[in-house]
């Protein structure tokens, strides 16, 4: 393991000006562990020495990276609030500004509806904000993330907008921890009437008019991470996954349903049991389906392109 440290003028007592995801590798002993960058900005609280006097620069700049001996390193890539997802009616990110704490609230980091959010049923146990760190190839990731875990589900409270739809696609992307099969996405108001996503080793998908079995290539727990579009439109269900930009995988079933009630659970089956373990990173509503500004090998690719693609 190589370090490397440049610093710009002299030290005192600074204040960042500028946030970034990756965790300060300060003190931290020098081994063969996967360490993450961090480059940040600031400015002086007061000034700094220089030659002994005092002197306040217009920008102090420290910059700190690692060199792995394995060559593990660092992509900046692309932040998740800047992913461009056209048409999309809705965007929840898992975010420290976004995740409310006290109201046990996910919010949305952009929607056409209004007071659009996540939030725990009551008397369940409140989903936590997880920072996760996996690698792909030679790259290091670090995200946060929403972590529902046994016990622990999210229903959306969607009280003015996108109630309906005939058409839509919903995007989700993250880890999933567990094997045991668990209820992963439901959309719908009645146990008749809804659309079902389950995993274990596979994917399931369902609606009151039929069943369907999507095998992937390695198994779910696997896959880091994972990218998933449930899209809906009058005439068919259809599931697409994947871990990457290269296979996706589909399955689809028949619909005969106009519309449908856009009432979002997630890790919560109709006997009402959570047993999912997931870290999910972000789900995105489109008002469209097939026909839409997206496809969704798109959507798919603009995910993988923020959480990376294996």
């Amino acid at each position: 393991m190589t370090t490397r440290n440049i610093t710009i003028g002299a030290s005192k007592v600074f204040r960042p000006i500028a946030r970034t995801r990756r965790r300060n590798i300060a003190g931290k002993p020098i081994d063969d562990s996967r360490t993450p960058l961090i480059a940040s900005s600031v400015r002086p609280v007061e000034y700094v020495l220089k030659d002994g006097f005092p002197y306040e620069p217009m920008l102090h700049v420290s910059s700190n990276y690692l060199i792995s001996t394995e060559g593990l390193h660092v992509d900046e890539g692309v932040y998740p609030w800047e992913g461009e997802f056209s048409g999309a009616h809705t965007r929840f990110v898992a975010m420290d500004n976004l995740w409310d704490p006290i109201g046990g609230r996910w919010l949305p980091l952009y929607t056409s509806g209004v007071d659009y959010s996540f939030s725990y049923p009551l008397g369940g146990v409140e989903p936590r904000l997880d920072t996760i760190d996996y690698t792909i190839g030679k790259l290091f990731y670090e995200f946060s993330s929403v972590r529902l875990q046994e016990e622990t589900s999210l229903i959306s409270a969607f009280n003015s907008g996108l109630d309906d739809a005939s058409s839509f696609m919903i995007a989700l992307a993250g880890t999933i921890n567990s094997s045991e099969r668990a209820s992963l996405i439901r959309v719908g108001d009645t146990v008749g009437n809804s659309v079902i996503v389950e995993v274990d080793e596979n994917f399931y998908l369902r609606n009151q008019y039929g069943t369907a079995t999507l095998i992937p290539l390695v198994h779910p727990a696997q896959m880091q991470p994972f990218y998933l579009v449930l899209i809906n439109d009058p005439e068919k269900t259809e599931l697409r996954v994947s871990n990457g930009i290269t296979q996706i995988h589909k399955v689809r079933i028949p619909n005969k349903d106009a519309t449908r009630s856009l009432n979002v659970i997630l890790g919560e089956d109709l006997s009402g049991n959570t047993t999912l373990d997931l870290n999910l990173f972000e789900l995105t509503i489109f008002p469209y389906a097939f026909n839409g500004e997206m496809t969704p090998e798109q959507i798919i690719t603009a995910m993988a392109d923020i959480y990376g693609a294996s």
